[in-house]
């Protein structure tokens, strides 16, 4: 099942990088919904290879992840595997500036079962298709406002 959007945003592409990139503040945002984070690696600036152990519930079940950072490319280029349960989930973001405050960010999300209840999951998903396409490109959208005026 694969998600994607762009958005344009209204800020340097060095800026924009500079938020897709800050683990720790996407660290502190699964911290406050609930899940477990614990940092696997010991890299002190964002590199490839950063990992984490995700802990958290999901449609009533525990649910448990590793996510790991794949390629970092500054300023282009964000790319992160999770593996879930099963399903192995993708993340890529494409930064391409646009102007010297303008960026367009793309960003794509292909989960891809690997175990038939995995399968099962994914199926139920699907039939929500439209939904979830509304709520990630809003997802997306907000983002890049809150980019925009930090």
């Amino acid at each position: 099942m694969k998600l994607s959007t762009q958005q344009d945003v209204d800020a340097s592409i060095e800026k924009v990088f500079a938020a897709v990139s800050d683990f720790e503040k996407f660290e502190k945002t699964l911290l406050k919904r609930g899940a477990k984070v614990e940092r696997l690696d010991e890299l002190k600036e964002p590199a490839p290879g950063m990992a984490w152990d995700i802990n958290f519930r999901f449609r009533g079940r525990k649910r448990e992840a590793k996510a790991t950072i794949e390629e970092l490319t500054g300023p282009e280029t964000v790319k992160a595997t999770a593996i879930s349960s099963g399903i192995h989930g993708y993340l890529d973001i494409e930064l391409r500036s646009l102007s010297q405050g303008k960026t367009r960010m793309k960003v794509g999300v292909d989960m891809r079962p690997k175990t038939l209840p995995a399968r099962v999951l994914i199926q139920s998903l699907k039939l929500a298709q439209g939904t979830l396409k509304t709520r990630f490109k809003n997802r997306v959208s907000n983002f890049a406002k809150d980019i925009e005026q930090s």
